[in-house]
């Protein structure tokens, strides 16, 4: 359960965190069990036991998410001449190391949304030029023998707190995030592409 209530409690700061932002403590998995626990001893209207519903489903499939720090491959983005690994986990450990995929979003090529994020100047900074992106460029992602090739459809900054980048679509797309402007963590920026087919 601690491992569903840190997974839940991390989406809410995990955009400010893409920057080496220092946030502070959001609450400790203790805090966040024992709010959990008050708070499910107090509820018995339908609405929770629907919740419960959702919250059993969420269980059953982030069994199935790979680890943090998972190597998932390798992401080109020629026009920036960007050669970076991917790993599980968008943490600051995981964005040292490279790109790291949003838990429980798309994988590359599935139905969905895949997002990763990475940062911009703090070392390895893949996206340290990500503006200099254009729409029709190919972000493209190899894991194993498998090649998943994008197209870059759109381009924008948006607030930090802009957490709708990460909804799921109907098609098979990709969302990229990093700060902006360059050294700050005021805004983000966002790359979207879909899959070519």
């Amino acid at each position: 359960m601690s491992r569903l209530l840190s997974h839940s409690i991390r989406p809410v700061a995990v955009l400010a965190i893409a920057c080496s932002m220092s946030i502070g403590p959001i609450a400790t998995s203790v805090d966040a069990i024992n709010i959990a626990r008050d708070v499910s001893s107090n509820e018995t209207t339908k609405n929770e036991a629907s919740k419960e519903t959702t919250n059993r489903k969420e269980r059953r499939s982030s069994a199935r998410l790979p680890a943090e720090g998972t190597h998932l491959g390798m992401m080109f983005i020629p026009r920036l001449k960007m050669r970076s690994v991917i790993v599980e986990g968008v943490t600051d450990p995981m964005f040292d190391i490279g790109m790291g995929h949003w838990p429980g979003t798309a994988m590359p090529g599935e139905r969905g949304n895949a997002v990763y994020g990475g940062h911009r100047t703090a070392r390895p900074a893949p996206l340290y030029y990500v503006e200099r992106l254009k729409i029709g460029d190919p972000i493209i992602i190899l894991k194993g023998l498998k090649k998943v090739e994008y197209r870059v459809i759109s381009k924008r900054i948006v607030k930090p707190t802009a957490l709708w980048i990460t909804h799921q679509s109907s098609g098979s797309m990709l969302t990229i995030f990093s700060c902006h402007p360059r050294g700050s963590t005021k805004q983000r920026y966002v790359i979207q592409a879909l899959l070519k087919k």
